[in-house]
C-alpha cells in the first residue's frame, strides 16, 4: 500500500505483546487529555487473536474476488 500511495514503509514491526502493554498508558493518556486512545483493551486483544474464515460457500454462488493488487488500486484511488 505505501509504494501505492508513495508514502514511506513503516520501519518499526510491532508485536501484539507491545499492544498489551500499551494499552493501559493510552489508557491513564485518554484520562489526562480527555482524547480517544490510539489503542484499547479490546484493539490490543484483537491484535493478538487469529481469526480464520472461509470463502467456500460464497465461491460456490460463483463470485470471483479480485487480487490484493487490484483492491489495493482501488482503494488508494477511493481515499484520494
Amino acid at each position: 500500500m505505501a509504494e501505492v500511495m508513495k508514502v514511506k514503509k513503516p520501519s518499526i514491526k510491532i508485536h501484539s505483546w507491545m499492544a498489551s502493554l500499551a494499552w493501559p498508558l493510552f489508557f491513564v493518556f485518554t484520562k489526562i487529555t480527555g482524547k480517544a486512545p490510539f489503542i484499547t483493551r479490546e484493539t490490543a486483544k484483537s491484535a493478538r487473536s487469529k481469526y480464520y474464515y472461509s470463502s467456500e460457500k460464497i465461491k460456490k454462488l460463483g463470485f470471483q474476488f479480485r487480487s490484493i493488487d487490484e483492491c489495493i488500486d482501488f482503494t488508494v484511488g477511493f481515499l484520494k
